[in-house]
């Protein structure tokens, strides 16, 4: 449910920018029109927004799925240790030493402490896995394979070694989760009051044409029956043509919001 309203979420940014943007100053006549404060709102928060559910929708099952298997064709994938690697001779290093062959290694590479997570080998050839691990810190991360017999470092990887992407997702995963601090809750709270200011002017502006439309006599069942998706009319004549790729895209990307479109 969270995947597919964040799905729609995204499609209700990108329409309602293409809707606002064009009406901008005519508004600027209306201060007080609900819609103005609306769309106004939405654009202010709109790369807020576009960047929280951007960065939700990359470890999400099934949008996360394809965007993994973007990443992995575009060769974008972070690095990791050669699949193999055995230690020279049998396992004599303990925890300890492997610890603090990894904190040496680490402060070698000028990067402030960090919680380590060590993996002890699962053999007798194994080898010591090793990670710096700190959400807040990105790009001071670091991570290791450790020769369990000698203590010689057989892979290392921080943050030089990291793909765009994987750098774009160190960064979006935690600032989505506000684990930056008190400036990233403080966004991620504009970010959900604003959300919650856009539905509740969203639906006082339809409570306003349904209260104009019932007026002026207009047929209500009628005016409903056009708010179904079923029933929504789409003129293709006043779609720009570079619409169409882009909503093929989405669907193509988010399952969960073609699944809900093309029933």
């Amino acid at each position: 449910m969270i995947e597919l309203a964040a799905s729609w979420l995204l499609v209700l940014l990108i329409s309602g920018t293409l809707l606002a943007w064009p009406m901008l100053r005519a508004f600027a006549s209306h201060p007080t029109s609900l819609r103005r404060w609306h769309w106004l709102g939405g654009l202010s928060l709109g790369l807020l927004s576009l960047i929280i559910v951007l960065t939700g929708l990359t470890w999400s099952q099934h949008a996360g799925e394809r965007i993994k298997a973007l990443r992995d064709a575009t060769n974008q994938a972070p690095p990791r240790a050669p699949s193999g690697l055995k230690s020279a001779g049998t396992q004599t290093l303990t925890w300890q030493q492997a610890l603090e062959v990894t904190r040496k290694a680490h402060a070698d590479l000028g990067l402030p402490a960090m919680p380590i997570l060590l993996t002890p080998p699962n053999d007798a050839r194994g080898v010591w896995r090793a990670n710096a691990v700190d959400r807040s810190r990105p790009n001071s991360q670091s991570s290791w394979v450790i020769d369990a017999s000698s203590g010689s470092v057989l892979f290392q990887s921080d943050w030089a070694q990291q793909t765009v992407f994987s750098k774009a997702t160190a960064i979006g995963i935690p600032f989505h989760r506000g684990e930056f601090g008190l400036w990233n809750q403080l966004l991620l709270a504009i970010f959900g009051i604003g959300l919650l200011a856009s539905i509740a002017t969203g639906w006082a502006m339809m409570a306003q044409r349904v209260k104009k439309g019932a007026a002026s006599g207009n047929n209500m069942r009628r005016w409903v029956a056009a708010c179904l998706p079923r029933a929504l009319p789409i003129r293709f004549g006043c779609i720009p043509f570079w619409v169409w790729p882009l909503v093929a895209l989405m669907l193509l990307g988010m399952p969960v919001l073609c699944w809900s479109v093309v029933p």
